[in-house]
């Protein structure tokens, strides 16, 4: 229902060529992600990035700790946490996740 409602706007724009382009790839993908965010296994295999650029790893900390990370990297968090005085970022090593990425000796 949803493909065929999104073709159907592409087409009312002229754009329905555009409904299988690369960008339309692009967002499944990131749908995918959206909805695998709270496994951080799956999200560090589709976004191979540090957990603190990693929005969806970097997340899955507020769902563990609803006090601390709340925005979607680390730096925004950096950047919010020095406007407002506050700290509230976490690693998931901290929690004692068995998700938690080994550290480099």
């Amino acid at each position: 229902v949803g493909g065929t409602a999104y073709v159907l706007l592409l087409g009312l724009l002229g754009l329905e060529d555009q409904a299988f382009s690369s960008l339309s790839g692009y967002l499944m993908v990131f749908n995918t992600l959206l909805s695998h965010a709270h496994d951080t296994r799956c999200s560090r295999l589709m976004a191979p990035l540090p957990d603190g650029l990693n929005f969806v790893a970097y997340h899955y900390v507020h769902h563990l700790s609803p006090t601390n990370n709340f925005g979607l990297t680390e730096p925004s968090d950096k950047l919010w946490d020095l406007l407002l005085g506050v700290r509230t970022i976490k690693k998931l090593e901290e929690f004692g996740c068995p998700d938690a990425p080994a550290k480099a000796e």
